[in-house]
């Protein structure tokens, strides 16, 4: 003869330990919240989380690596509907990252940049008697600025 589980009115052959069942569900539950809810706060509080250059960064990683993996153009072959499918993703981030970028006002255009630069170059022009030097400073500065600005023109 089973006693009735406390708690219940029945055994748990008759299902007295469902309530002891829903208690142990209910704890992890409740513990899984508090942890992930830890979790959230932690990217919340991050200063790159309006940002996806990590998972636009992280799918690149992973188009690459299952490039690597294809071993003739059959693997390729194979593996062509996941690489399209990641590649399709990074596109679709790529697009986001900028728009978010754009509204937050992150970004930079090149006429500004350029504005910038020039700006620097009148500026080290102002306390760096010696004009060789100042030549060579405005060289190196406006051979970043361009760079920089070429490097704005691939990621737009």
């Amino acid at each position: 003869m089973m006693r009735v589980v406390e708690g219940s009115k029945y055994c748990p052959l008759h299902g007295g330990n469902k309530a002891a069942q829903a208690a142990a569900v209910q704890t992890t539950r409740q513990y899984q919240l508090g942890k992930w809810s830890v979790r959230q706060s932690q990217f919340a509080e991050s200063i790159s989380v309006k940002s996806l250059r990590d998972e636009i960064g992280i799918l690149r990683m992973m188009i690459e690596e299952r490039l690597v993996s294809c071993k003739d153009s059959m693997d390729l072959l194979i593996a062509s509907p996941a690489i399209s499918g990641m590649v399709l993703n990074v596109e679709r981030l790529v697009s986001s990252c900028h728009k978010i970028e754009t509204a937050m006002d992150l970004m930079i255009d090149k006429t500004a940049l350029v504005q910038l630069g020039l700006g620097i170059v009148e500026l080290v022009a102002r306390y760096v008697e010696d004009p060789e030097e100042r030549e060579t400073l405005a060289k190196e500065l406006l051979t970043m600025i361009e760079k920089a600005s070429t490097k704005m023109g691939e990621t737009q």
